[in-house]
């Protein structure tokens, strides 16, 4: 049986510069000083997954994006995550400020 694994994630927008990563199945490890960008993977992953920021009010993109167009970078008016899986699937997610509001296409 063959496991299914999040192989690339790409993310732009969120704080930090936009980044690519590549993942194996055997053994991920994210090492790094503070302030480095540990913590942004996570919640990029979790952002993709869930669609909702970790520890928000309970409210997902879709009836509030607000907690999360708080995790962009100062300016950034949209924050997008694109997760490839090992076999094949891609799901890309992305957040756009609307004026006072917030709209998520996945």
């Amino acid at each position: 049986m063959t496991m299914t694994y999040l192989s690339k994630l790409s993310f732009a927008g969120l704080k930090g510069p936009a980044k690519t990563y590549s993942f194996n199945q055997d053994l991920v490890l994210i090492l790094g000083s503070n302030g480095s960008g540990k913590s942004t993977i996570l919640q990029a992953i979790h952002l993709l997954l869930r669609g909702k920021v970790f520890r928000s009010t309970g409210m997902s993109s879709v009836g509030n994006g607000k907690d999360i167009i708080k995790l962009a970078n100062p300016g950034a008016k949209e924050i997008s995550i694109t997760g490839e899986w090992s076999d094949g699937v891609v799901v890309s997610r992305v957040w756009k400020k609307s004026g006072s509001s917030v709209k998520e296409s996945i």
